[in-house]
Parts: C-alpha cells; sequence; structure tokens
C-alpha cells in the first residue's frame, strides 16, 4: 500500500515543502510538483483567519 505525506521543513526565515513516499515501508523525500503545491498552499491558506 502506498501512502504519501507533505512535510514543511522551516529553517530560519526559510520553509520548504517536502514530498514523503512510503513505498514498501520505505520512506523517500521527492520533490512535490508545481501543481501539488499550489493545492498545499491554497489548503493552508483557506485555514487561515483573514
Amino acid at each position: 500500500m502506498e501512502r504519501e505525506e507533505f512535510r514543511i521543513v522551516k529553517s530560519g526565515e526559510h520553509a520548504e515543502v517536502k514530498k514523503v513516499s512510503f513505498e514498501d515501508g520505505y520512506e523517500r523525500e521527492i520533490n512535490p510538483s508545481k501543481k501539488e503545491l499550489l493545492e498545499i498552499v491554497q489548503l493552508v491558506l483557506s485555514k487561515v483567519p483573514r
């Protein structure tokens, strides 16, 4: 069973999103596609009170 999750890694003033794929019990980080990044940003913004 394949499972994916996204992690936001913050380092000082910078943050990056890592896509983590769990295939065959192994964890590997891959760079998310622009479409996935956009979906994450929209989701986060929708949760922020204005």
